[in-house]
Order: structure tokens, then sequence, then C-alpha cells
């Protein structure tokens, strides 16, 4: 056969070409010629010399002054002369398949070129070039495309497994202040405190709760602080403060049996800090009937009784303890200015995932480790705080760039990883698990179980 058939061959089957090349490297020709010989239409004689010609050969010409030559994995289609001027002549003189080929790059030019004729006049003749770079389709565009056929998935089944779940509730910061008409206004959210209780009962509901972790500072006690002035509206207030935080604490242990630890704060460090400062034989005393080293009696957890609540309290401040030993919990001393900067700067520094207070914001930010066992996905989180957010609460600015929330903290227990989620607060109601929940302001309930009815405002 002639180049020219080899080339259109080429053109008219570019995949059993380009597999005929590798035949031809280890010189498979029988088994070539039973897999591309019928299709190609050749004899095994004829097919070892396409074969030759697609390893050998660096153009040639298919007519018309048309080249085609064979480059890598593609061809190049290249026509010199006057009758060949666009890239739809080429393809079309060529015989190029486009079912088969598309074209990758493509150029066009022209010159003249000036000759006497034979009455010896100059004439200028335009001559043009068209040359494209042809690659193999790898699917046929000319097939009818189908619609896409969505495929109804079947109802998700979750998988059995046991996940271990831990509500953590930030900063409080339990207070209160004397109003002008004598009515004790408190410095926290009693909505968003009710709101614990009330994902407390619904994460018992929804299988069980493994632990419930209180991150510090769940009261201000301004009056007993050594470091900023005591404004008189604070003044007597430390004894409602006690009273109703152990009525909150009571009610979530009636709603659930889960382990409650309570990690001390910079505010609850106060009366400690307050007792060396100002009144320094009380420090380290305790009750009579109780060991050397016990808690000092005038310490604040045991001012809650938290052992009557069977509440865990790990101090003093800056202690911290290990969930499930995967995650790191502590009040928290370090605040960065900015969103997102306290758990960025966190997570930037530690190899461990943690979760603390301290900085009243709802943040969470993530890195991906990688050593021996694979990654690994380290998590830091600050799911907010459950005080007044106003500028109630007493401070350096009225206008506190705080959060409202509460974090959720899933132990994969079948594949040892944590998932940290935060929920935020607004306006006395979140997002839980697709429904709304409304806190409720339980003033007058809270007023007559504590025994102040000055919470009640007239």
């Amino acid at each position: 056969m002639t180049s020219s058939r080899w080339a259109q061959l080429l053109l008219e089957h570019p995949g059993p070409s380009q597999a005929l090349v590798g035949y031809a490297k280890n010189r498979e020709w029988r088994r070539a010629h039973m897999r591309h010989g019928e299709v190609l239409g050749l004899s095994l004689e004829e097919l070892r010399e396409f074969a030759k010609w697609l390893t050998t050969s660096e153009a040639s010409t298919t007519g018309a002054g048309v080249q085609v030559a064979q480059v890598d994995e593609g061809l190049v289609v290249t026509a010199k002369g006057q009758r060949v001027k666009t890239l739809a002549e080429l393809l079309t003189v060529a015989g190029v398949d486009l079912n088969a080929w598309q074209v990758s790059t493509w150029a066009a030019n022209s010159w003249e070129v000036a000759a006497k004729d034979a009455d010896g006049e100059m004439s200028v003749t335009p001559v043009y070039q068209v040359k494209a770079k042809l690659e193999a389709r790898k699917f046929n565009q000319s097939e009818a495309v189908q619609p896409v056929a969505p495929i109804k998935r079947k109802p998700a089944q979750p998988k059995p497994g046991r996940l271990l779940t831990c509500l953590v509730v930030p900063d409080s910061q339990h207070g209160h202040k004397w109003t002008p008409s004598m009515h004790l206004e408190p410095l926290h959210s009693r909505k968003a405190c009710d709101l614990v209780i009330q994902v407390i009962d619904l994460l018992e509901k929804e299988g069980g709760l493994d632990c419930v972790s209180l991150l510090g500072d769940m009261a201000d006690l301004a009056e007993w602080s050594t470091r900023f002035p005591r404004d008189p509206a604070y003044r007597q207030t430390t004894q409602p403060t006690i009273r109703e935080l152990h009525w909150w604490f009571a009610q979530m242990r009636l709603t659930t049996d889960a382990r409650i630890v309570y990690s001390a704060g910079n505010h609850e460090a106060r009366v400690r800090k307050a007792a060396i400062e100002k009144l320094p034989p009380a420090v380290n005393l305790h009750r009579a009937d109780l060991p050397l080293g016990s808690p000092d009696a005038l310490s604040f957890h045991r001012l809650l009784a938290l052992d009557a609540l069977d509440i865990e309290y790990v101090g003093p401040y800056t202690s911290d303890w290990w969930l499930w030993d995967k995650v790191r919990v502590t009040h928290g001393h370090t605040v960065k200015s900015g969103g997102g900067a306290t758990v960025a700067n966190r997570v930037k520094l530690g190899d461990y995932s943690e979760i603390f207070g301290h900085v009243h914001k709802l943040e969470v930010a993530q890195r991906t480790t990688r050593g021996p066992a694979g990654p690994e996905v380290i998590t830091a989180m600050s799911p907010g705080c459950l005080c007044r957010i106003d500028g109630t609460i007493p401070g350096r600015t009225v206008s506190p760039d705080w959060q409202q929330g509460l974090g959720v903290i899933t132990y994969d227990t079948e594949t040892g990883a944590v998932h940290m989620t935060a929920h935020p607060i607004m306006d006395g109601r979140m997002i839980w698990r697709g429904q709304v929940l409304e806190g409720v302001d339980r003033t007058e309930e809270i007023g007559r179980a504590i025994g102040f009815p000055q919470l009640v405002p007239e």
C-alpha cells in the first residue's frame, strides 16, 4: 500500500494504530493481527508494513499538498499551497475523522511568491500554509448523550458503635449587682443557662451523656477582686451567687448521672487570693475532722458544696485534666485579640486537641499533623460563654467582643477520632439537631428556691 493509505488508516483508526506501535516494539505480530487486523482490514504482512511505517515515517503525503506526521501520541497535519487556506479545509482534505481526533493547536499563515509568466510578465501568487496538531479523542462525541440518570439512594443506615459524648459548658460568671431599687440583677444569662439543662436532657434521650465539663469562671465574684476597684453595687452578692450557682448545678445533676467535672478558673481563684492578701490566717484552714492537706474551709468549691452533687473539682487555677485521654481540658489563660486568634495560636503550638474557656469567644480551629501513625487532626475550641455580653459584666469595655455558646465533644471509640462542635446561642435561642431551643428565664422559681426574693424585680 502507498504511504497515503497508511496516513489515512492512521487518521481513521487512531486507537488501534497507536496500540500497534507497542506491539511492534516487542515484535508481537500475530497477537497484534489477532486483535487489530480485522479492524484495520490488513493482512499479517500488511500490518507489519503499516507498523514499520508508523515507527519510522517522519511524514507522508496524503495528496493535495497535505502531509501527515506522527508526533508522540498525536498527529501533525500540514497543507502548503494555494488550495487549502483554512483549518476546516485542512481537516476535510486530510480526511480527519473528528469523532476520533480533536484539534489541540493550529496555525495559518500566507506569503506571496513572485514569478515571470511565459510572456515575461512578473506575477505575484499567494501561498498558504495551514498546520494543525491533533490528539486522539478519549471518547466518541458523536454518540447520543443521554441525560444523567439519578440513582436513588437507600435510606441512611447509621453504623452501630459506641460514641461517647461530653457537653462543654463555658464561663457563666454567675453573679449579681444591686440596682437602686435593691433588686439583684444577674451578671449571667439565665436563658443561656437554662439551655444547658435542656441540651443535657436531650443528649440523655438521644443515647446518653458520658460527661459534662464546666470550664471554670462559673462565678464572677466581683466583690472578691483585689485587682480592680470594688463597686458598692457588688457588695453582699457572694451568698446569692453561691446559692443560685449551686441550684443550677443541682438541675444538671437531676437531669443526668453523667460525670461532671469543674475546672478552676481565674475568678474562682479570687477567693484564695483575697484570703492570702487580706486574711492570711484563713488560708489552709480545714475542718477538724479532716486530715492535713484537705481543701481549705474557705475554698470556693467547698462553699458550693460540690461534693453533695457528686461534682469533681480540678484545681487550682491553671490545672488541667484529660478527657478520654484524648482532649486536654483547662480553663485557659491566653487571650489573643481578634476573632479566632486564640484557637489559631493554640492549635499551631499544640500537639494535642484541647478545649478551654476564659476568652468568652466562640472559636474552633484545626490542624492536620502527619506522623508514623498517619494523619491526625488537632482541634482547639473555645465554646464561648454563658454570661451576659451586653456590657453588664464589670471589665475594661462596655462593648465586649464575646459570643454565647456551648461545645459538644464526641469520641468515636471505633476509629479513635474526636469530633468537636460549637453551638452558638443568640438572644436566648439555639439550633440543636435541626430544632429551635429557647431558653426560659426562671427567675421567680430560682428566687423562691434559694431564698432570695430580691432576684425578682418589683
